[in-house]
């Protein structure tokens, strides 16, 4: 028996084109609901679904369609920065509601958007908004340390992860971190982890009979400073990384140890 034609089989390229248009328009429909900013009152918008909700890994699918269909070296690089910014107005959410646990998938897919960023075409129109996106990187490290209401330990948590962020933007190929454009990169990476270290000695001092323990802190960041001066940022990296990793062990555990 003859089976009928096209029986089971797609219809040609007109059969493509509508499936490509019904696949555009659910991408439409659903960036709609994932993008929605639930609120625009705020330097950054409180955000809806973040780490760890189910539907966070389909928002980033849908983000990740929408540049693959986006044409032209500025658009695409411009939504590559949109991106970027959602990723910062998910940390500001997860610092207003201090879901520590939420922060690296977060990184990693900032990462990832500065990674590929990296390696776009871009025109000076996608340079300006990469320079507003680190603007918008400090003004977001300045809102979480000027938050009077999150304890001291919340706060340099998320100092940490936005310097983090901050540090991966430096390296994106792009635009260089605000007054640093004169600067080397393994001097900024060596600046970020002695401020780091710097922020974590502060909280470690205000705990109960960590007076001594501070001071010999304190010493080691010293040291790491007079290597930084004396241009051994590699070595002054460690230090200071390493004094990091002890004291934030020391305040994951209060006072003992």
């Amino acid at each position: 028996m003859a089976s009928k034609k096209g029986e089971g089989r797609t219809e040609g390229p007109a059969g493509s084109a509508r499936a490509l248009a019904a696949a555009a328009l659910l991408v439409l429909l659903l960036s709609f609901f994932f993008f929605a900013p639930a609120s625009s009152s705020e330097a950054f918008p409180r955000v809806a679904i973040i780490p760890p909700s189910p539907f966070y890994g389909m928002k980033l699918v849908l983000e990740h369609i929408a540049l693959a269909f986006t044409f032209g070296d500025g658009a695409r690089a411009g939504l590559a920065i949109d991106h970027a910014d959602a990723r910062l107005a998910e940390v500001a959410q997860l610092f207003r509601d201090n879901r520590t646990e939420g922060t690296a998938p977060v990184q990693a897919e900032y990462a990832f958007i500065m990674e590929s960023y990296s390696s776009m075409r871009k025109p000076a129109s996608a340079e300006e908004r990469f320079a507003r996106h680190v603007a918008a990187l400090d003004a977001l490290s300045a809102t979480i340390r000027g938050s009077d209401w999150a304890p001291e330990r919340q706060k340099l948590f998320f100092g940490i992860i936005v310097s983090n962020m901050r540090g991966t933007a430096s390296i994106a190929g792009a635009v260089p971190p605000t007054g640093a454009a004169l600067t080397s990169p393994d001097r900024l990476v060596a600046e970020r982890a002695i401020g780091d270290a710097e922020g974590a000695l502060y909280v470690f001092s205000r705990l109960p009979g960590s007076s001594e323990d501070a001071c010999k802190a304190n010493e080691t960041l010293e040291s790491a400073k007079r290597l930084l001066e004396d241009r051994q940022y590699i070595a002054a990296r460690a230090v200071s990384s390493e004094l990091l990793a002890y004291l934030s062990s020391r305040l994951s555990n209060g006072s003992q140890g």
